[in-house]
C-alpha cells in the first residue's frame, strides 16, 4: 500500500507513505512537483502490476476559491495546480484519487501529533527545489492529506502507526 499526499501551490508539497513509514517528501517548484507525482505513480503502478492487493491512493488538497481565498496572492494558480494534480493522478487507472479540504487534514493531524509520531518533516528532510526553505509547511500539509486518507479508508493502518504512542 502506498499513500501519496499532495498540497498544490506555488510551493508544491508531496509526501509518500509506505505501510507504516514516510518514504518520500518533496517541497518546491510546482512543475517539478507535478513531474515527481507522475514519476512516483509510474513506478508504483509497475509494482502494483506484479503485486495483488497493492493499492495506490492519492489524496489531493481541494483548493476552492471563495471570497476569502480569492484575495490571496496566487489563488487562481493554486486552483489550476490542484486541477493538474488531479489530472495526473486520474491518468493512472489503478490510483484511488480523493480530494480533501485543508481544514479536515489540519484538524485531524495537527503538528504536535505529527511530531509525537516521528513524522514531522523539517526543512532539512525535504527534497526539492527549495533546499534553503525556512519551513516544510507544504510537505507537512501533503503528509496530513496522506494520513487523512488512511484514517478514513484504512483505519487499521493508522492504529498500527499509533500503537505505543502517547497522544495526550
Amino acid at each position: 500500500m502506498i499513500t501519496i499526499g499532495c498540497d498544490p501551490g506555488k510551493s508544491f508539497g508531496l509526501a509518500m507513505l509506505g505501510t507504516t513509514s514516510l518514504m518520500y517528501v518533496y517541497q518546491g517548484d510546482a512543475e517539478q512537483g507535478l513531474r515527481a507525482l507522475h514519476n512516483i505513480l509510474v513506478f508504483q503502478t509497475e509494482i502494483a502490476a506484479h503485486k495483488p492487493n497493492y493499492p495506490i491512493a492519492v489524496a489531493i488538497e481541494q483548493f476552492t476559491i471563495t471570497p476569502g481565498t480569492g484575495r490571496r496572492p496566487g489563488a487562481s494558480q493554486t486552483a489550476r495546480l490542484a486541477g493538474r494534480a488531479v489530472e495526473v493522478a486520474r491518468s493512472f487507472p489503478s490510483a484511488l484519487v480523493a480530494l480533501q479540504s485543508p481544514a479536515d487534514a489540519a484538524r485531524a493531524w495537527p503538528s504536535p501529533l505529527l511530531r509525537r509520531l516521528g513524522l514531522w518533516v523539517s526543512p532539512g528532510l525535504i527534497r526539492g527545489t527549495d533546499p534553503g526553505a525556512k519551513d516544510a509547511d507544504d510537505a507537512n500539509s501533503a503528509l496530513r492529506h496522506a494520513l487523512l486518507w488512511l484514517q478514513r479508508n484504512r483505519p487499521e493502518m493508522i492504529q498500527e502507526m499509533m500503537r505505543g504512542v502517547d497522544i495526550v
